[in-house]
């Protein structure tokens, strides 16, 4: 995999990002860090202008190199959406869940600021907004889906967790940060053996694929693959 911006990233990307970057200045500026919904994490990331990440750039590679084995991708926890907009922009259909209500704005205004550029890529885009798995219909065939799940860290009794991760396991494809699942870790053998114990649990396979460091939170990560047992 390459972790080069200029080769992964397509000129129209690029051409967004730079939208995304200037519109959430702007919203900062009018805003504060609070009531725009960017808080510290978006602040820090403008400031140091990485917006998009490693982490989001290998999960687009990783997902651009599966394209045709899956159907809609589902991204949880998008915050303001740079991730779910860049899989719209390579031809993903795309549906984003989030929860806190402030960064759902700033991701719709996000949005707006995408339809101006292309409207295509906009109309790829479903947000929910609401609490995953809840949002997530039981009926719903997501067997051949994908789904991201980057930094979900929050704070639930344990059969919220639970359910999470079962909802996670239903899905085709997954690209999952286990070092941010529910807590962080810092340990790298802890990231692993949440990933064999995700498997294990629920009669799937968690590959290994990348590791990640993200300098603006000063923290690493790997991204483990999920894809439904051979056994």
């Amino acid at each position: 995999m390459q972790d080069d911006f200029e080769t992964v990233l397509t000129a129209a990307q690029k051409r967004v990002l730079a939208t995304l970057n200037a519109t959430l200045a702007d919203r900062l500026s009018a805003m504060g860090p609070e009531e725009s919904g960017l808080y510290s994490y978006y602040v820090r990331k403008l400031e140091h202008d990485a917006l998009f990440s490693q982490c989001d750039l290998q999960a687009l590679e990783i997902l651009r190199m599966r394209t045709g084995q899956f159907g809609r991708v589902w991204e949880i926890g998008p915050g303001v959406g740079q991730l779910s907009i860049m899989l719209a922009l390579d031809g993903h259909q795309v549906v984003a869940v989030e929860s806190e209500s402030r960064r759902a704005a700033a991701l719709l205004a996000l949005l707006d600021a995408l339809e101006k550029i292309d409207g295509s890529a906009r109309d790829r885009i479903a947000v929910v907004q609401g609490s995953f798995p809840e949002a997530l219909d039981a009926l719903d065939p997501v067997e051949r889906d994908a789904v991201v799940c980057l930094g979900c860290t929050f704070t639930a009794v344990e059969s919220k967790y639970s359910a999470f991760a079962a909802a996670l396991a239903r899905f085709g494809l997954g690209v999952i940060d286990f070092s941010c699942l529910f807590t962080w870790a810092p340990d790298r053998a802890e990231w692993r053996r949440r990933a064999r114990d995700f498997a294990s649990a629920h009669g799937v396979e968690t590959t290994l694929t990348t590791e990640f460091f993200i300098p603006e939170a000063n923290r690493g990560g790997e991204l483990f693959v999920m894809t439904p047992s051979e056994s």
